[in-house]
This record gives C-alpha cells, structure tokens and sequence, in this order.
C-alpha cells in the first residue's frame, strides 16, 4: 500500500506522496477479498448490476413539472428536486373517517427517458445522472451568488446541479483537460443552462498545476479513480485491472485535493469525491493533502443519506444501500479553510523563542 512519511509538522511538513510498493502484481479478487472480507460477495454482486440513475429536475427548463414528472416517483432530498420510476404510495389514513370515498388509481408509470423532453428553447426537463453525486453536490452548500470551481468537470452532471442553485450573478468555472471530453461537457453545459441563467465558464487546464489562490467560494473535486465499478462491466476489464494504476491515480487525487485547498477562499468549502472503492487508499489522499498543504483547513463533517461513514469521509456502496440499489459507489469528504496559512505548531513556536534569545 502506498504510504506517508510524517517528517516535520510546521506548515504541511515534508510528507511525501503515496508511492506503490514493490510488490507482486495482486488480482483484482484477491485484493478486493483482502479489503472487504466477508462483505466482498455481496458487494461484487451488487456492483456488477446495472448502474440506477435518477432524474434531477432542471429548474432553467420551461415545460410545466407536474406534467413531466407525472407517473414519477421523488425522491427525498435536502435541495434538489430529484424522481425515480414508479408512483408514489398514498399514505396510510389514521381513520376511516379520515379515508377518502374512493381511491383514485396511481397516474401510470413513466420511465426514465436517456432523451428527455425539452421546451421551445430545446432545454431538456432533467438531466440523468447516480443519486449519490446529487448528494455530493448538496454537500457544498452553494448560494445563488457563489463562484465555483468544479475541478474535474466532464460530462457535466455535477456542474448542471450546482447551477440549480446560482442566480445569474453566480458562476461556475468547469474544467476538464481532455479536449473530447471538454467539447461534450462545454455542450451539456449549453444545453442544460440557458443564457443569462448564470455565468458558466468551461477550461481545459491541467488541474493538477492549477493555481488561482483563494479565488472560489466553493470548489469540488471529483477526482479520476480506478472506478472498479466499470471496471467490472468492461470486457477483459477485470483481468486488465493494476493496482500499480490505482496507486498512481492516489497521487494524482492527493495533488488535485492540495490545488483545490489552495484555490477556495477563506471560509469556502472544498468537497472531495470519488466513485473508487478502495477506501485505504481514500485514506491516504485525505491525509496526504491534510498534512501536505500551507492552509489552514478543518475537516467537515460529512453524512449523506445513503451510505457509511469512514474515518475521514462517507463512502455510499451499493450493498448497503437498500431501496437504492444501482447507487455509488461514491466517497466523500469536506473541508473548510479556516485562514491562508495554518497555525505555528508548538516545534516551529520553539525554535522561534531560540532564534530570538540568540
């Protein structure tokens, strides 16, 4: 497993990244076995069914939501207006009395639509996308006015949720370095938000070199990962699996959490996510970044609706999710800079007091 060196505390220490050991080259099975234990079985099998997405309502659209929504199922939520198949189950009356004369029958089920209806402006109702990532967006707490950053933006679902909450004088700055994957996510951008909405900027920069100080109120990392999920539905993709490609991935989300820390202001939040489920080396990225930056940050607390906690995080897993099966997985955690550089620790105020009787 990758690891840490923990020389020196004053101002992010010298910890290096995580590094793969040498090791023999260990099968995805076997790894995964070694992780989860007894749980592994069920977690395979609830990860090689299909993926579940839901329908997260696009408030820019101009189509009458009861009429679209109809024969659908919402969702709870704590801000976004989210549906799922099927219809909902009236509730249970406290009396005969209070019961009605005649149940209406439920409005006929609709199915999810991959091409949604659109209005006059040819804006789509909904966008299709894992409930778990609506929970991730949640997470940041954006308010109509916010400037965002979405660090690792394509194909553009999370982007699309956190507009929901912009008034026309907020903005989000999506990026993405792949220039096919830059190409669709500056058009789902286009197509979900209409002009004068809010203010969207799409870049194709590589984030991991990015540096914009304390510029976002808020900013969300969903970092590339071995995304064993797909994984385990690709051809061969099982058999093809490295752990060495998940230990250089580690490394790359530990330097994409540390320019994040670096680029939210003071008081902003900063929100990590990945669809991984290797929660070691989760672990590790946390700490990494945690130990490694300048600034002073405080963990959040984070809890979503579905899913466990870790210990620096929550991890959303489709075996543990029920009534939800098909969700994540999806880790999180949050962050809140507290000021641009962190407290003088009692070693650094030490050798300050020296320095001075010298």
């Amino acid at each position: 497993m990758p690891s840490f060196s923990r020389r020196g505390t004053g101002k992010g220490g010298d910890a290096k990244a995580p590094d793969a050991a040498s090791k023999k080259r260990i099968s995805f099975e076997a790894y995964y076995q070694s992780v989860y234990g007894s749980r592994w079985p069920a977690l395979k099998r609830a990860l090689l069914l299909p993926t579940a997405k839901v329908a997260m309502w696009n408030r820019f659209t101009r189509l009458p939501q009861e009429s679209v929504v109809e024969g659908l199922t919402e969702l709870p939520s704590e801000l976004l207006r989210l549906y799922t198949t099927g219809s909902t189950v009236p509730a249970t009356p406290a009396s005969e009395e209070d019961a009605p004369a005649a149940t209406p029958s439920p409005p006929p089920q609709q199915e999810l639509l991959e091409q949604p209806p659109r209005d006059d402006f040819g804006t789509p109702a909904y966008y299709l996308l894992d409930e778990a990532s609506t929970m991730i967006v949640e997470q940041l707490q954006v308010d109509g006015f916010h400037r965002v950053l979405d660090l690792c933006a394509a194909p553009g679902g999370k982007s699309i949720a956190i507009a929901q909450f912009l008034s026309p004088q907020g903005e989000i700055h999506s990026n993405e370095p792949n220039k096919e994957r830059a190409q669709r996510l500056k058009r789902n951008l286009h197509e979900h938000i209409p002009q004068n909405s809010c203010i969207f900027h799409v870049t194709q920069r590589d984030a991991t070199t990015w540096h914009n100080p304390e510029a976002f109120d808020r900013v969300l990392v969903d970092a590339p990962c071995s995304s064993e999920r797909h994984v385990m539905h690709q051809p061969g993709g099982v058999a093809d699996w490295d752990l060495r490609v998940t230990h250089e991935l580690a490394k790359t989300q530990g330097a994409l959490l540390l320019r994040a820390l670096e680029a939210v202001k003071v008081g902003g939040i900063v929100v990590y996510s990945t669809c991984s489920i290797s929660p070691e080396l989760l672990l590790l990225v946390v700490e990494y970044a945690l130990e490694r930056t300048r600034c002073h940050i405080e963990r959040r607390k984070t809890e979503l609706r579905l899913g466990e906690a870790t210990k620096l995080g929550w991890i959303v897993l489709p075996d543990k999710c029920p009534g939800h099966e098909g969700s994540g997985p999806m880790y999180c955690s949050s962050f809140l800079k507290v000021a641009s550089q962190r407290p003088l620790s009692e070693s650094d105020s030490d050798s300050s007091s020296e320095d001075e009787d010298e």
